[in-house]
């Protein structure tokens, strides 16, 4: 798998985990079992990002809303657009990651995942965050 490819599983993990009851076990599992064949392993970068996010959920959640406008609430957002941005600000306050990377990285998610409004958003709220 490659970076690319290991954020695109993170985000699914990430997105079960906000659309189901499932654990962060349950969820790598989910994962694992769509991207890797039995006898492999999660690679390390995958499994940190999975339970990093986890770990700091509420945190992170914090920063998206601290930065929202008054026209908008945090239940508003898409699930999809809250596991991207979880994953970019995770990235980008608790790993080496660069930030142009980080943020590069989501907007490609974006791209794939959501749609042309909802990546200026994420666009807009990860470039208020790394100005800080």
């Amino acid at each position: 798998m490659n970076q690319h490819d290991i954020r695109r599983a993170v985000l699914q993990a990430n997105f079960i985990q906000l659309s189901s009851e499932l654990t962060v076990d349950q969820a790598l599992e989910t994962v694992k079992n769509h991207y890797l064949n039995e006898e492999d392993t999660l690679p390390q970068f995958l499994e940190l990002l999975v339970k990093g996010v986890a770990s700091k959920r509420d945190e992170l959640n914090q920063v998206i809303d601290d930065r929202l406008s008054d026209k908008w609430q945090f239940n508003r957002i898409a699930k999809i657009n809250i596991a991207i941005l979880q994953l970019a600000l995770y990235e980008l306050q608790y790993t080496e990651t660069p930030t142009a990377v980080a943020i590069n990285e989501a907007l490609n998610l974006a791209d794939e995942f959501s749609d042309e409004k909802s990546k200026k958003f994420i666009n807009g709220l990860l470039s208020n965050f790394s100005k800080q």
